[in-house]
Order: structure tokens, then C-alpha cells, then sequence
């Protein structure tokens, strides 16, 4: 029986943790002693609330857009996938007395992607054929 928590269970406005165990929320024990491994890969396709997912989706089309652009698709969906199930691997390890989901492991290897672009092409992101006879601390800001 799915339905939105109140805002003091689940600030996110989203169902409650039993509802996210049931559907498949990264939970240790069941991992493990189950071997539910399944659960490895699938909290990265739920969300805690409305509110958790919104920003999800900002976060994976700002991000996830720039990536895919740069690195084409599939390598985009593998330096997303593999960080995503890590995080949950390594949640399942250090945290494993708490459920998990989202895709945050998976925006944070985005992320990664995008920062180790900015850092192995920074001789050209700061060299004068890109700036023009800008001044460099311009990509400081944007940095």
C-alpha cells in the first residue's frame, strides 16, 4: 500500500522506508544474508520523495548532459553506472545498518568525469587561443 509519508517521517515528500525495502532500497541484511543482489543496482533508479528526485534530474541533466556531450553515451551510462553501484557497495559495507537509494554515486562520478576534464585539459581551458585576450581568472569564477 503505496502513499506519501508526513513531512516529519519523510521530509522529501516520498513514500515510506518500508515502501523503498519492498521496492528494491539497498538494505545490507537482504544483500547478504539473502543474496538479494539485485539490490546492488536498483536503489539507483528510486528516490526517497518528490523533492530527492527533482534534484536528481537537475543535477543528471546539467551534468550528465555535459558528460555525454563530451564523451558520447555509452561512456557517459558507464561513468555513471559504476560509481553508482560502488556507492552502494560501499554503503552496504560502512553503513550497512542503514536502506539507501538514488543516483547521487552516480552524479558524483559525473561529476568526477567533469573535474578530471578540467584538471587533464587545463593548459588549453586557460591558454590565450581559448581566452582571447580575456583575463584568466574569468574561469576561476566559473570553476
Amino acid at each position: 500500500d503505496w502513499k506519501f509519508e508526513t513531512m516529519t517521517r519523510n521530509p522529501s515528500f516520498g513514500p515510506s522506508a518500508e515502501t523503498l525495502i519492498i521496492m528494491g532500497a539497498k538494505h545490507s541484511d537482504f544483500i547478504v544474508n539473502d543474496f538479494q543482489i539485485w539490490r546492488i543496482f536498483t536503489p539507483m533508479f528510486l528516490h526517497g520523495g518528490i523533492i530527492h528526485y527533482v534534484l536528481n534530474c537537475f543535477a543528471l541533466f546539467y551534468i550528465g548532459r555535459a558528460v555525454e556531450q563530451s564523451h558520447g553515451t555509452l561512456s557517459a551510462g558507464i561513468l555513471f553506472t559504476i560509481p553508482a553501484v560502488g556507492s552502494v557497495l560501499f554503503s552496504s559495507i560502512f553503513l550497512p545498518q542503514y536502506i539507501s537509494v538514488g543516483a547521487s554515486g552516480g552524479i558524483f562520478g559525473l561529476i568526477g568525469a567533469c573535474v578530471a576534464d578540467v584538471v587533464r585539459n587545463r593548459k588549453l581551458l586557460f591558454s590565450d587561443f581559448i581566452n582571447k585576450g580575456r583575463s584568466k581568472r574569468h574561469h576561476f569564477m566559473v570553476i
